[in-house]
């Protein structure tokens, strides 16, 4: 029955498709024929049809006027942001944003201009989690100006390099609103790392540094930049006694009782994603960004198309050989040492009084009396 009134349908809008059905009732048919009531019936059904498409069109065209009407326009460089009325500093956080982007992105940040970004800011937390996705993207009615900054940044619709280059970076490629920040803790990171290959970095070493931000073979670092201990302590964390059975196999123990090549076998084995990382996103991070600005307005571009694996995309946006950015990386690096806290003259003589005071009062406490 379903595949006869399936085909009756399909036959009767195909028929609708070629005109009129009154006009195909062969002549000479009885006027009060099946065939003519059926063609009236159908002709009938085809002027409702039309008369419901024209309603439905005029429709959507005052829903997308009255859209445009009631949404503001942003516009820095090529950044176009579209959101609906609100007394937030979307002109400012949009401004504040293209910088950031055209610094970083040089030529590619010029493709935003067709590509906008649509927000709607809602009335409250909970009605920007239940926000219909085809309003926009939502964005709280109290967001302050660096809230925005940071939303329009990880939001904005560039092409991102391919997921291998991801992978090694630890992450989507974006910009940094505190470049001096994460210099910083790309300093703390050198310095207070318990893998000997950051340490030889920070002494000078380029094909340590190399190691440290994984731009060499994991299996040469292994070997080469992990000392014994290193090793063992690292396949102790990849490894966890009695979850896995690695944990209880003969090469594990091995490893733990101190067989140095036991551990090595194991690290071998463990995908280099689940191995930690002497230095992580942050400061490979630094290190992107500062190829990007080494190469101008076209590095984008060339980070993007280029190949061999993060080496040869950073030689590429950069324009010059990868241990002449890693000698400029390290030495901004190592001048973001942050200032050692001074203590005032008069600070020692009243850190000396307060210890003063206060072992005169331990002194007379009754449990340093002897009787």
């Amino acid at each position: 029955m379903c595949r006869r009134s399936g085909a009756l349908l399909g036959t009767l809008a195909a028929l609708m498709a070629a005109g009129p059905l009154a006009g195909l009732v062969p002549q000479g048919a009885p006027a009060d024929s099946t065939l003519h009531r059926l063609a009236r019936r159908a002709d009938s059904l085809e002027r409702e049809w039309i008369q419901a498409r024209v309603l439905v069109d005029l429709s959507d065209s005052l829903g997308r006027a009255a859209a445009r009407a009631a949404t503001d326009t942003f516009r820095a460089g090529s950044l176009v942001v579209i959101a609906n009325h609100s007394p937030l500093p979307l002109a400012g956080a949009t401004r504040q944003a293209w910088s950031v982007l055209d610094s970083l992105y040089g030529d590619r940040a010029m493709a935003l201009s067709g590509r906008p970004i649509v927000l709607h800011i809602a009335d409250s937390n909970e009605a920007v989690k239940n926000l219909d996705p085809v309003l926009g993207l939502g964005v709280p009615w109290d967001a302050d100006s660096l809230f925005l900054v940071r939303f329009l940044l990880a939001y904005v619709p560039v092409d991102q390099p391919d997921l291998a280059f991801q992978e090694w970076l630890g992450g989507r490629l974006g910009p940094s609103l505190n470049p001096g920040s994460d210099l910083e803790a790309t300093y703390l990171d050198l310095v207070t790392t318990p893998f000997q290959v950051d340490r030889s970095c920070y002494r000078g070493g380029l094909a340590a540094c190399r190691i440290a931000l994984g731009l060499e073979d994991s299996a040469s670092a292994v070997e080469t930049y992990m000392t014994e201990r290193e090793r063992r302590d690292v396949a102790s964390r990849v490894v966890v006694p009695g979850t896995t059975e690695e944990g209880t196999s003969p090469g594990f123990r091995a490893c733990i009782a101190g067989v140095d090549s036991a551990c090595i076998a194991i690290i071998h084995a463990t995908p280099p994603r689940a191995l930690p990382r002497p230095l992580g996103s942050v400061a490979r991070g630094v290190l992107v960004r500062l190829a990007l600005a080494q190469g101008g307005r076209g590095a984008y571009d060339r980070l993007l198309s280029g190949s061999g694996g993060p080496v040869g995309q950073l030689s590429a946006a950069s324009e010059i050989p990868l241990d002449s950015l890693l000698a400029q990386w390290r030495r901004r690096v190592l001048s973001a040492r942050p200032t050692p806290v001074t203590l005032p003259h008069y600070g020692v003589l009243l850190g000396v009084g307060w210890i003063l005071v206060l072992g005169l009062c331990a002194s007379r406490s009754s449990r340093w009396r002897v009787n």
